[in-house]
């Protein structure tokens, strides 16, 4: 969404603005852009929506809209001060159909705007799908690979997508996806006009957050001129993604417990419910369970959360898929940036194959698009891509898979005399807990356990 802004251009006679700005401040920046032009001419654009706001019905601005064409007038919104009623009917004689006098009209005139954005969002969040890739009738082919660990993820997806009621908790590394697969289930379980908003919980002050997910009345603390439409409120009958859950403040944790529980949001500085139909979809690369232990987040509202998790594979256990998305991003870049690639050399695929790419994907496809802006056309080789992976490892050594194979290999020394199965089993599962950095989710995961039944082996001594 961040690259496709909702655009409002308003042309206006006058400095005071705030009458017709006031409904597009009550919603997030990230999702609207306007302009403000005090001139005496208009220049529409076709892809904004033009507000006019005239204080003077004589002004030279009102004369340049009154000779624009009839089927242009239908694109413009006039905003006039005036509550004499002459004015509007010779105006309306005019052929403009988006006409609202203030002050008389001015709650109209709100409505009017925050529709057409409300609206807007929707068409956009229908026709955009994710930035680099081509939209298909199965969301899920934009998340690129074929194999069979992430077929896998695919085919759960798909069995709860349509499910609407159920929370889903998606876990993986970063860089893994989160946000692709957030966005190919709501889009496989839900109406194609219904919206989906995304926030990063860690790139966001508490002290604004609440506001954001919530919204906030006029006067509700210091800077809140404006009331403010929240996220929540804004994804009613869609979808909200919540990447990062796990950075979230105890207070805003309880907040959230709320919603899910009474499917109601309460503007910051406000006493009156508002209702929500709203999915949420939380990502996290971190143990929410650890963090329950260590008293960071609420149980309750991870067990909310957590009603079905998916648990996205990193790069490096996907065979193949590195090369697949690879052969992708390489016709992608190539087109986006005019450069010729006559071929892929061989020795570059395997080392893409090969790498164990610890920033996954997204590392993947940022050196891919790097070496591509380098490339002077031609064959590419494994230098081209090597460079950009040396360039932001520095001295390091590049770490391949089957090293990182090995790395996962475990050596278990059993006294056969000493042991018992009970006693074996609960030794490997505490080695599989190291080698996955405590990440029990993790390593139930990989046990093919529940979290339970490994909390059991665990006491096993």
């Amino acid at each position: 969404m961040s690259e496709n802004k909702i655009k409002i251009v308003v042309y206006t006679d006058s400095d005071d603005i705030v009458s017709v700005t006031e409904p597009l401040l009550s919603f997030p920046s990230k999702l609207i852009s306007f302009k403000v032009f005090v001139s005496d001419t208009i220049n529409l654009e076709y892809s904004a929506l033009t507000v006019v706001y005239l204080t003077q019905i004589h002004s030279d601005l009102f004369g340049s809209v009154v000779v624009e064409k009839d089927e242009l007038k239908d694109k413009i919104v006039l905003v006039v001060e005036s509550r004499e009623d002459f004015i509007s009917g010779m105006i309306s004689k005019m052929g403009f159909k988006n006409t609202f006098y203030l002050p008389t009209n001015k709650q109209n005139y709100d409505n009017y705007i925050i529709d057409h954005i409300r609206n807007r969002i929707v068409q956009l969040n229908k026709s955009e799908g994710y930035k680099h890739h081509r939209r298909s009738d199965d969301p899920f082919s934009q998340i690129i690979g074929n194999s069979n660990e992430l077929k896998k993820v695919v085919k759960k997806a798909k069995r709860i997508a349509s499910n609407r009621s159920m929370n889903i908790l998606l876990n993986g590394e970063t860089g893994v996806g989160k946000g692709l697969f957030a966005k190919a289930i709501h889009e496989y379980g839900n109406p194609p006009d219904t919206p989906f908003l995304e926030i990063n919980c860690s790139e966001i002050p508490e002290t604004l957050l609440e506001s954001e997910l919530f919204g906030h009345e006029k006067g509700s603390f210091t800077d809140a001129h404006k009331t403010k439409t929240g996220l929540f409120e804004m994804a009613n009958y869609g979808t909200i993604f919540l990447d990062e859950i796990g950075e979230l403040s105890l207070n805003i944790q309880s907040k959230l417990l709320r919603v899910i529980e009474k499917k109601l949001i309460r503007r910051v500085g406000s006493v009156e419910d508002i209702p929500v139909d709203t999915r949420i979809i939380t990502a996290t690369n971190k143990d929410l369970s650890v963090l329950v232990e260590q008293k960071k987040f609420r149980s309750d509202l991870f067990f909310r959360l957590d009603v079905i998790s998916l648990d996205i594979p990193p790069l490096s256990e996907r065979i193949g898929d590195a090369v697949a998305i690879a052969r992708y991003y390489f016709d992608e870049f190539s087109h986006k940036y005019g450069v010729e690639i006559n071929s892929i050399e061989k020795e570059c695929l395997e080392f893409i194959d090969n790498y164990e790419w610890p920033g996954n994907a997204r590392e993947l496809i940022h050196t891919i698009e790097r070496a591509v802006i380098l490339f002077d056309g031609g064959v590419f080789k494994l230098k081209d891509i090597e460079s950009q992976v040396r360039k932001f490892n520095g001295a390091k050594k590049l770490k391949t898979k089957s090293e990182q194979t090995n790395s996962n290999i475990i050596n278990m020394h059993v006294n056969f005399e000493e042991t018992d199965l009970k006693m074996l089993s609960s030794s490997y599962a505490k080695k599989v807990i190291d080698k996955v950095q405590g990440n029990k989710s993790k390593a139930a995961s990989f046990l093919n356990i529940s979290r339970p039944t490994l909390d059991s082996l665990l006491k096993i001594s």
